[in-house]
């Protein structure tokens, strides 16, 4: 028998057991294919953790509602217009269009996603949209008084689908945002660590994702619509600190 045939005789014998296996015991066997894929994606994302740690990053993600946050995002974005920019979860679209406007930073390259209403949903809606742009390493924006809750769920979320995260942490801590809990920061860590399996398998798609270049100022001129009072550039405060 050649090597041919018998690697062909070899891998029919394979099936069969394969088949008989898969009739007496259906669902332990889809279970272990499963688990199977399950780890191996995981396993092969986090060896891309490994292989792009030193690749700059080539996008930005912003965790909204935190005016200083998306003040500073279009600074950087004036400075560097070429590298896209992700606010999850921020102010309506008019008043983003407006701030980077204000900050005189082009609003090409730039979307709003708007479904995420907490730091878990911002990592949620923000990480399909990043794999869709093939992001390999994302710089973080957010404000002092979310860690360490951001960074842990930004290491675990986007860790999980193999995108390096670093981060840019802002000095808010002058009593306009509020410091999280220890209790909502562990039940967000383990669904975090929960959804980082269940999304190896299952990805949402956001439906409302937003190109800041877009926005319609006319509609919104005649619809109305009230920003937060701190949008004004005047009383910002650019503290840069790396983590």
């Amino acid at each position: 028998m050649s090597m041919e045939d018998r690697s062909k005789w070899d891998a029919r014998r394979l099936w069969r057991k394969f088949s008989k296996r898969l009739r007496r015991h259906p669902f332990s066997t889809v279970l272990c294919l499963l688990l199977f894929y399950l780890f191996e994606s995981l396993f092969f994302n986090i060896l891309s953790l490994w292989i792009f740690s030193r690749q700059q990053a080539d996008a930005v993600l912003v965790i909204g509602g935190n005016p200083d946050s998306e003040i500073y995002a279009a600074q950087l974005h004036k400075c560097n217009p070429d590298i896209p920019i992700l606010i999850s979860g921020g102010q309506p679209e008019p008043c983003e269009w407006k701030l980077f406007q204000k900050v005189g930073a082009p609003t090409k390259n730039v979307w709003l996603e708007e479904e995420a209403d907490n730091t878990f949903g911002n990592f949620y809606w923000a990480v399909p949209v990043l794999r869709q742009w093939n992001v390999r390493r994302v710089k973080v924006v957010d404000g002092e008084s979310h860690l360490p809750r951001v960074t842990m769920l930004a290491r675990i979320l986007l860790g999980a689908k193999g995108i390096q995260s670093e981060f840019d942490i802002l000095d808010d801590n002058d009593g306009r945002c509020r410091a999280e809990t220890e209790i909502k920061t562990e039940l967000d860590v383990t669904r975090s660590l929960a959804w980082a399996v269940a999304s190896q398998i299952f990805e949402p798609r956001s439906t409302k994702l937003v190109a800041l270049s877009a926005v319609d100022m006319k509609y919104w001129a005649q619809k109305g619509c009230a920003c937060h009072p701190l949008y004004d550039i005047n009383d910002i405060r650019l503290l840069r600190q790396e983590r």
